[in-house]
């Protein structure tokens, strides 16, 4: 069997979705019998860096850029480029999977024009991550063409239901982590002597972007109205967010770290003393579709975690294994905060809890659980087990 992952994309990209669909491929990698290919799109005026070397893992599938008209870099029309971007690489996906694919091949996506698209000539499987306030007909489209559908949520899931979607079509899969990333066991005492910070130190870490539904700024405003003691990390964002938020959250206490390289990450896990996760309420992607990768990665590092009271986080997490605050009210998260820091030792089993309930959601579970709803569809069609 051989699995294209096709995307339009950037890669590498500092944002998460970029090492979701790596870490997807290289879970659909250890497949028996299965070749993966992730196929993307080839940008202009970008880095372009070893996507394996960038976030540190193995080459075990093939990765390759195709054509689209790029004009994204530009400062004007962005609306028209978009299209124009988004359309010329859904055709090279057409041509690519029409003469360098097989009949055979399982056309894998997280992209609603390919799936449409694609989906007239191969098998495929769509990977939903958002959904739109209004479905237009080329949604429509992509689920109804779509062989089966994997979503991160419930809410993803159950909203599909309320369009029409068949559930038996749906697979619920949530994002996962790397489990090799957090062998290492470092103490919080070996983590901040590599960080270069005070273990004495009192440390509230959130890594992440810093869009507003990701309520980083919830944070930063709870950060600037607690004790001066109280440090707060911001690890995470583009260049321009980062220099928006040094700009508008200047405290002693507030640090606006930006991005840092993926492998560096669990050491900044393990060196905080809470981890926040600050969704907002506000929009349906962070209540109800998202599921967050550093969620996951916060409960296998063993630090406790603070997060929003959002049915997204709900799904993962109960009260059993973290602290929850109001969403979007920085005053309750601020009081959170305080509380949990001066009562360390009650959140220790919140997190151990955390810890051990977070091995069914590594990649390779993930893989796993794709790969037998793949079967379930594809093995009639005589494609391999």
């Amino acid at each position: 069997m051989r699995l294209l992952y096709i995307s339009n994309v950037r890669l590498p990209t500092e944002k998460a979705h970029g090492a979701q669909i790596m870490e997807n491929c290289r879970a659909f990698s250890q497949w028996p019998k299965t070749e993966v290919a992730l196929v993307s799109a080839r940008r202009i005026g970008v880095n372009h860096k070893n996507p394996f070397l960038y976030y540190d893992l193995a080459r075990t599938f093939s990765f390759k850029e195709i054509f689209c008209l790029d004009l994204l870099w530009l400062s004007f029309f962005k609306t028209f480029f978009f299209m124009l971007q988004a359309g010329s690489f859904t055709i090279s996906s057409l041509i690519y999977a029409w003469f360098v694919g097989k009949s055979g091949d399982i056309i894998y996506t997280r992209d609603f024009y390919v799936a449409a698209v694609l989906a007239c000539i191969r098998l495929v499987f769509y990977e939903v991550h958002s959904l739109p306030n209004r479905p237009t007909w080329l949604h429509r489209r992509a689920w109804q063409r779509a062989r089966g559908l994997i979503v991160i949520s419930n809410g993803l899931r159950d909203d599909l239901v309320g369009w029409g979607v068949d559930k038996k079509k749906i697979l619920v899969a949530r994002d996962g982590f790397n489990a090799a990333r957090f062998d290492n066991n470092l103490t919080r005492q070996e983590a901040r002597s590599g960080l270069a910070i005070p273990l004495q130190q009192k440390m509230v870490l959130y890594a992440g972007h810093l869009y507003e539904w990701k309520g980083a700024d919830i944070l930063a405003r709870a950060a600037l109205k607690l004790p001066e003691d109280i440090h707060v990390y911001l690890v995470g964002g583009t260049k321009e967010d980062v220099a928006k938020f040094d700009k508008e959250y200047r405290a002693a206490n507030i640090h606006i770290m930006g991005h840092r390289p993926q492998i560096e990450i669990p050491a900044w896990l393990s060196a905080a003393d809470i981890l926040v996760i600050p969704n907002s309420a506000k929009e349906k992607i962070s209540s109800r579709y998202t599921s967050p990768l550093k969620l996951f990665e916060y409960m296998v590092s063993g630090s406790p975690i603070i997060a929003s009271d959002l049915p997204s986080i709900r799904e993962v997490l109960d009260s059993k294994e973290a602290v929850f605050f109001t969403p979007d009210d920085s005053l309750d998260l601020r009081q959170k905060i305080i509380t949990s820091i001066n009562n360390q030792a009650s959140l220790l089993e919140r997190a151990r809890l955390a810890q051990a309930k977070v091995g069914q959601y590594s990649w390779e579970n993930r893989g796993k659980l794709i790969r037998r709803f793949i079967l379930a569809y594809s093995v009639n069609m005589g494609l391999n087990k």
